[in-house]
């Protein structure tokens, strides 16, 4: 067995996998800055729920 299907039969939580050999540090930052602005959006909704 492999690292990566070691890997992926342990891990509980999504997981995103960049690969290829052409783009992948600006495909990681922009994939970085979707997921802090989805953290953000889920931190406005639990405050908006919480007031109500």
């Amino acid at each position: 067995m492999g690292d990566i299907e070691l890997f992926a039969r342990a891990v509980t939580k999504p997981v995103v996998a960049i690969t290829g050999s052409n783009g992948k540090s600006t495909v990681t930052s922009l994939v970085g800055e979707m997921a802090k602005e989805a953290i953000s959006m889920l931190e406005l909704v639990e405050i908006l729920v919480l007031q109500h």
